[in-house]
């Protein structure tokens, strides 16, 4: 598990008093919403969140809508007419968002949104379901990617993108284009927006492989580290690894040790911590807290060969604690989301 230097985020939305009151007269449940289970990086979302909301005297349930716009709002649907008191989302994509937050608005169930943007702020949002965001800049870790991929000698590459109308997926292309309009001798020769699952990068590294035979490049821009995971087996299985050099965003553990393996060359990421800020953010919302201020992009590591072990210590083997009480205004009314900080120490 990650170790994060973490601070407390509250909400925007004011829950009524009499919603207050029937949250204190029972263990509070928080429903959370992922876009897809398989993907270790969700797993670790929501077992982080769990933990988080247990420590806040709170229950967990979490669903899984299989990258499905449709089962995404059944679910939440579901969620609500069981009657839970606040909604953790990660939508599948952003054009779901302000469905769903009707959907809790009816309920007077409060809504935090974890990791991918839903498309407007809540200063943008007419109710008072939308209690904040937490999540990263997803442009800059895209364009992060792609400079790593550069600083270390890639000149032609290809890329793994997440599927088209996801906001995390159309941030993180986003940096990558930026990237590439700045530096011309850069060239991508494919670009492939399927990205979720390993299983994706294996089958898109085997048609890049065969594609550009040789292999034709020399770099490969991932989305994210479960698809990156699966092309360095596509290209181990072809036996071009040292020649193709991996670059992907999310830092879970078989990430690192491919970073300490030399089979993949960058990762930035961390994120997946958001989830506990987002518990935070919803017990605050349940107490009538707001959150100062209502979105909070945060910034993540990178990470190489030359800082992974460093990293691993830190973040992977240490098995942090955390207070998340006192990282709430509810108990500490100075905390700022901008206390928030993720770093390689």
């Amino acid at each position: 598990m990650l170790k994060f230097i973490t601070i407390a985020l509250t909400c925007s939305a004011v829950i009524s008093s009499s919603t207050i009151a029937e949250a204190a007269d029972k263990e509070p449940t928080i429903g959370i919403s992922v876009p897809a289970l398989q993907n270790p990086f969700w797993r670790s979302f929501a077992d982080f969140a769990k933990s988080a909301a247990k420590q806040l005297g709170s229950k967990t349930v979490v669903l899984d809508a299989n990258q499905s716009d449709s089962k995404q709002l059944s679910d939440i649907e579901g969620l609500i007419a069981q009657g839970v008191d606040c909604l953790i989302v990660t939508p599948n994509t952003s054009a779901i968002a302000r469905g769903l937050l009707r959907q809790a608005e009816t309920a007077k169930v409060p809504v935090v949104f974890a990791e991918r943007w839903p498309g407007f702020a809540p200063s943008e949002y007419d109710g008072k379901s939308y209690a904040g965001f937490v999540g990263v800049d997803n442009k800059l870790a895209g364009y992060n990617i792609a400079k790593a991929l550069y600083d270390a000698g890639v000149r032609k590459l290809v890329a793994i993108g997440g599927v088209p109308g996801g906001a995390v997926a159309d941030e993180r292309s986003a940096g990558l284009k930026q990237f590439l309009s700045e530096h011309s001798d850069m060239t991508l020769l494919q670009d492939l927006r399927n990205g979720e699952l390993r299983q994706n990068g294996y089958t898109d590294a085997q048609n890049f492989l065969s594609a550009f035979p040789g292999p034709g490049f020399e770099g490969l821009w991932t989305y994210n580290d479960d698809t990156a995971l699966g092309a360095i087996k596509a290209f181990k299985d072809a036996k071009v690894i040292d020649k193709i050099k991996v670059a992907s965003m999310d830092l879970i553990p078989e990430a690192v040790d491919a970073i300490k393996a030399g089979e993949a060359l960058y990762s930035t990421g961390g994120q997946w911590a958001e989830s506990g800020e987002a518990a935070v953010m919803c017990y605050d919302a349940l107490n009538g807290k707001e959150n100062t201020p209502p979105v909070n992009q945060l910034s993540i590591p990178g990470v190489t060969k030359s800082n992974v072990d460093q990293y691993s210590k830190q973040f992977i083997e240490a098995v942090p604690q955390y207070d998340w009480k006192v990282l709430s205004k509810v108990t500490n009314p100075n905390a700022k989301t901008t206390d928030f900080v993720i770093s390689v120490k």
